[in-house]
């Protein structure tokens, strides 16, 4: 038997196989038709961000929901008869309730424990790859986990520009009249995600103040302007370039904080959340 395996779901955008001993459950997007008739689709299995933002773009109502109850269960017999420990780390509460189901469903087993954390996406690919060196050494247990997630809280933070903000509306993230505001006023609505969730940070209009207020939001939240980056990311949809300059974007994390970068997409369970024209920046510091 194995000693440790890692549980996650698809909002951390890691695919099965990507690292060894980490399994992916995939979250659920509902599409709601017109008929009333409710299709599933699987992240990253039966939809892609792409066909989402095709749907979102033709106006289909699309939410997300929990991970298949059978599929949790089916991976945890899994991976509890094959590994001495199961750590599972879902999407954090403050985007979905899949952990309370995590929760429930572990007290069936002796040795999985369920961790909970804060982050998406690259950020959380960044602390598996870590805990992934980790258990190669054997020197991976939940202690160590909760440990090392407290102390990259304060390090970790996303920064989201979102100029079509109408799936935060639709989630109840972003009030009917702030989003009248902006959709009158051309503003594009910046949303920091670190330990505390979602929050609305502010508003730019010209990309340059945009640019300022993205480092301004790093400098508040994770101290930016005190600390070493130790690695970022740049998160973007296909359309993006239509909405921002993101080639300024790049020259800040180039040129200014000389670092380089992965450059990618959400996975589809997140951007069902910020919907399309969406850019984020990720960032840890030292």
């Amino acid at each position: 038997m194995k000693k440790a395996c890692i549980v996650v779901d698809s909002s951390s955008g890691i695919v099965n196989g990507q690292y060894p001993d980490v399994f992916v459950v995939p979250l659920i997007l509902v599409e709601k038709k017109s008929n009333g008739e409710l299709i599933s689709y699987r992240d990253n299995v039966d939809i892609t961000i792409d066909q989402l933002f095709h749907k979102l773009s033709a106006n289909q109502d699309i939410n997300t929901s929990q991970a298949n109850v059978g599929e949790m269960t089916e991976m945890l017999e899994k991976c509890s008869h094959e590994y001495e420990n199961v750590f599972v780390l879902p999407i954090p509460e403050t985007l979905s309730s899949n952990v309370n189901t995590w929760e429930m469903l572990a007290k069936n087993f002796n040795n999985v424990k369920v961790i909970r954390q804060f982050t998406v996406a690259n950020l959380t690919n960044w602390i598996i790859k870590h805990l992934v060196e980790k258990n190669i050494k054997n020197e991976l247990n939940e202690s160590y986990i909760v440990n090392y997630i407290q102390q990259t809280k304060h390090k970790m933070c996303v920064v989201l520009v979102v100029p079509d903000i109408k799936q935060l509306v639709k989630g109840g993230r972003i009030s009917g009249v702030k989003s009248l505001i902006v959709k009158l006023l051309g503003l594009k609505l910046l949303i920091t995600m670190a330990d505390d969730g979602l929050i609305f940070y502010d508003k730019a209009k010209k990309d340059r103040e945009t640019i300022s207020k993205i480092k301004l939001a790093f400098e508040q939240k994770i101290g930016l302007d005190k600390m070493q980056i130790k690695q970022g990311a740049i998160l973007t949809s296909k359309s993006s370039d239509a909405k921002f300059n993101i080639n300024e974007l790049r020259d800040l994390i180039k040129t200014q904080w000389s670092i380089s970068y992965e450059e990618n997409e959400a996975p589809a369970v997140i951007g069902a959340h910020i919907g399309p024209n969406y850019i984020a920046v990720c960032l840890e510091v030292e």
